[in-house]
């Protein structure tokens, strides 16, 4: 039997083989013909080699420009067979094959599709209301639920948070890749009604809170949803950072350069740390890393605070602090619409005997510095985005072209403040480190990690982690290695409030890695008491590491 069986095998790969098979001549034809990725040259490659699922979707898509209907349904079946890459692209095919039916006057047909389409996770539900293709659709009995196109203006106060609830809900159990990875269906469904029953009884405030609420417990960082709106939210001119040693005021208004360093003690009159623990459950999160990174910020914003019932209204804040000479005193900011614009302010690096190279130049998305005394390249990694002047890529080339061609022995990458950005344009660094021999072995190879490395940015120290001699100082990382990402945004009709939704399975490292965050080797913890002196928690780390060595 086991025989019968493995002849079989070897017939059927034979029979595959044969009927697969591309000669050479037609195999350069085949990668010509692809790479001009017309509709005449795609319609014959396929004729010439059928298993490339990504070729058959660029031929449907030439074919419904077209107005090939029927054809272009028929090539969205091949990819549905051998996939294709591309973000939800069966959603996206069957999307496709909607327009095609509307199009083509198939009515029932196009609606069935377009259900498909939502129910697979399809992104964009803003274009399903605007295209063209489907205005045939419009008139369905189906159409204004399944494009959530009901008129809110017509509705009562809390006919309209119900239909923004209803409508969120909806959003994030068909778009998100997981919405009960961290909270149970059954308790995620009690949130939802609970806050159903209760609107009418809670103010726009408290809604707004609620629904952050809600957005968390689907629990990962890119997942959010924005109750009050940071270009016009009531805020302070303050920036505050949660050092290891306590609440500090790192940027502040000019006028009140003084306070600088000052510590926070209490915000609208509770206590610092318990502002931080009251902020937590409406931040979104890989990890509790971003609690450290965004709770600081939420002392400043006077609409979560009276989310919170802490003041009455939005018009100012009242803090307790203590100066760097200790004394203790009272101070009321008044509020302003949207952040602060960064001309207005002044940052600590002004009050500091000398400026450490991690607050440098933090407005650069990538930029190096050659510390002669440790023949040490100093690299700091701060958007995972090109500029204009200097992409990515001829960066990549300058910076390991001056390693090649001086003396360095060690490299700190330092991406401690790197929240993220375009994945795929990380790869030039990351193959450059793979690449040097100079500097990509045990001992010489530092990456600064903390709180705000996060999204791209944690998978390209992840890439780091898999691939390279590394050895990680600082603070955990603020995502996890493998985590669930993306943002696919949207804007609910009644309270404008804006979201974002995880749809992708972010795997940059092994299948069974359930790690939180990279832990650093090297652990240091952000202290005031450092800063002060002009000094980095991590960088000094670095340096004692090398002076032992």
């Amino acid at each position: 039997m086991r025989l019968l069986s493995l002849c079989l095998c070897l017939c059927a790969t034979s029979v595959f083989a044969r009927t697969h098979s591309v000669s050479t001549a037609n195999s350069i034809e085949y990668f010509n013909l692809k790479s001009a990725s017309t509709l005449e040259s795609l319609e014959k490659a396929v004729k010439i080699y059928t298993m490339d699922g990504d070729v058959w979707f660029q031929l449907a898509q030439k074919r419904l420009e077209a107005k090939n209907y029927d054809s272009a349904i028929e090539a969205y079946q091949h990819v549905f067979e051998l996939g294709a890459f591309g973000n939800k692209i069966f959603a996206d095919c069957h999307y496709d094959i909607a327009c095609a039916y509307a199009l083509k006057g198939d009515s029932k047909a196009a609606m069935a599709s377009l259900q498909k389409s939502l129910d697979m996770g399809f992104r964009d539900l803003n274009h399903v209301r605007t295209d063209k293709d489907l205005e045939s659709l419009h008139k369905d009995a189906k159409w204004e639920e399944l494009a959530a196109t009901k008129d809110v203006s017509k509705m009562t106060r809390d006919e309209a948070w119900r239909y923004d609830l209803w409508l969120y809900n909806r959003e994030f159990r068909r778009i998100h890749l997981n919405p009960y990875q961290k909270t149970p269906k059954e308790q995620l469904d009690q949130e939802v009604k609970a806050l159903d029953r209760e609107i009418p009884k809670l103010s726009d405030h408290e809604i707004r809170m609620r629904f952050m609420r809600l957005s968390v417990r689907i629990g990962d960082g890119h997942t959010i949803l924005r109750g009050f709106d940071p270009a016009i939210a009531a805020q302070v001119p303050l920036t505050v950072f949660k050092f290891d040693d306590g609440y500090h005021i790192i940027a502040i208004e000019k006028s009140r350069a003084s306070l600088l360093g000052a510590k926070i003690l209490k915000v609208a009159g509770h206590h610092a740390e318990e502002a931080f623990e009251a902020s937590r459950p409406y931040i979104a999160k890989d990890n509790s890393m971003s609690d450290l990174a965004i709770s600081p910020r939420y002392f400043a914003n006077a609409e979560l605070l009276k989310g919170l019932g802490w003041i009455s209204d939005t018009k100012e804040i009242t803090y307790e602090i203590e100066d760097t000479s200790g004394k203790i005193s009272s101070l009321t900011l008044a509020t302003k619409p949207g952040p602060t614009d960064a001309k207005d302010m002044v940052g600590i690096e002004t009050s500091l005997p000398k400026v450490p190279l991690f607050i440098k130049d933090r407005s650069k998305p990538y930029w190096f510095e050659y510390l002669t005394d440790t023949k040490t390249v100093y690299f700091q990694y701060n958007s995972v985005r090109n500029i204009a002047d200097e992409p990515i890529m001829k960066f990549a080339e300058r910076l390991f072209q001056f390693i090649e061609t001086n003396d360095v022995e060690n490299l700190i990458v330092d991406a401690r403040w790197n929240g993220g950005g375009n994945t795929f344009l990380s790869r030039p660094l990351v193959k450059g480190i793979i690449s040097s021999k100079k500097v990509n072995r045990p001992g010489h190879l530092f990456v600064i990690t903390g709180r705000h490395t996060f999204s791209a940015a944690q998978n390209f120290v992840t890439d780091l982690e898999r691939s390279c001699e590394v050895m990680f100082v600082g603070e955990p990382s603020g995502s996890s290695p493998n985590f669930t990402g993306e943002s696919v945004l949207g804007v609910l009709p009644y309270s404008k409030m804006t979201y974002s939704l995880s749809d992708l399975h972010w795997q940059r490292s092994w299948p069974m890695d359930a790690r939180n965050w990279i832990a650093p080797d090297l652990p240091a913890p952000p202290s005031f008491a450092d800063l002060r002196l002009g000094l980095d928690s991590a960088f000094e780390a670095i340096q004692a590491y090398l002076i032992k060595k």
